[in-house]
């Protein structure tokens, strides 16, 4: 699957989800994201270091950190990734092609799905937008993409086991004490081990398609910051221009 369908529709932003930086009580961020799922924080200061962003990404847990490579262009020290479009798009480890270093759009998808223990909690911080107005997040929330499933596409992707590169796990866990159930997913990565070719592929192929449905649609402006629990909200974007001075900072956050 490339691109988003072309019968998406993407919704705006529901009221209460938008909050400016600083106009809040630090310890009601956590429970604004157990309600929603997500927070667009607006004016969050681009600042040499990336300390706010940090100091931000703090309040919600511990920080994910990598090893420092200086010679990485995707990542600007230990914890903070960088998201832009490159002359020469570089590939992972497994030799998949990053998307994050391209101007395509970028399939709706959770991060670090083939990681063991993805990051709990996603910060997206926007530097730079496209200046055409291209590269709009879209976010689509667990809950409103089971609502565009079948119940036996909601058992499926609950009961078949997918191989996410190094790791096996099904598209939907259990949470206990949760409304929703834990999400994992990428359609670019998604090996259904059971019934691959009927309706383990399928489903990953509708569970996608469901999720375009979903989609609500972000314009970012420069200082905007999405807040995501990855374990219950997909994001992606919209392509731009291979030109465009569009930069993005990410920083995940581990489960508590």
């Amino acid at each position: 699957m490339s691109g988003r369908s072309a019968l998406a529709s993407p919704r705006a932003p529901r009221a209460g989800r938008v909050l400016q930086y600083g106009d809040y009580e630090p310890e009601s961020l956590a429970e604004r994201i157990g309600e929603h799922g997500w927070l667009l924080v607006r004016g969050v200061p681009c600042w040499i270091g990336n300390v706010v962003l940090l100091d931000l990404a703090a309040s919600f847990g511990r920080i994910t950190r990598h090893g420092p490579n200086l010679r990485d262009p995707t990542r600007e020290g230990e914890a903070v990734g960088i998201i832009r479009s490159l002359a020469k798009p570089i590939a992972d480890r497994s030799g998949t092609t990053m998307l994050s270093t391209m101007a395509t759009d970028h399939h709706l998808h959770t991060d670090e799905s083939f990681y063991p223990a993805p990051s709990r909690f996603l910060l997206l911080h926007c530097w730079r937008p496209d200046p055409a107005g291209g590269g709009l997040s879209l976010i689509a929330a667990v809950e409103e993409v089971l609502a565009r499933l079948t119940p036996a596409e909601r058992e499926n992707a609950a009961r078949f086991r997918y191989r996410w590169r190094g790791v096996e796990a099904p598209i939907l866990s259990e949470m206990p004490g949760q409304a929703w159930p834990r999400l994992r997913f990428n359609v670019r990565e998604a090996d259904c081990l059971e019934n691959p070719r009927a309706p383990g592929d399928a489903l990953a192929q509708r569970f996608a398609h469901a999720a375009d449905e979903a989609a609500l649609e972000l314009p970012m402006a420069q200082g905007d910051c999405l807040v995501l629990d990855n374990w219950r909200v997909m994001h992606g974007r919209t392509a731009f221009a291979p030109d465009s001075p569009r930069l993005l900072k990410r920083v995940g956050v581990d489960a508590a």
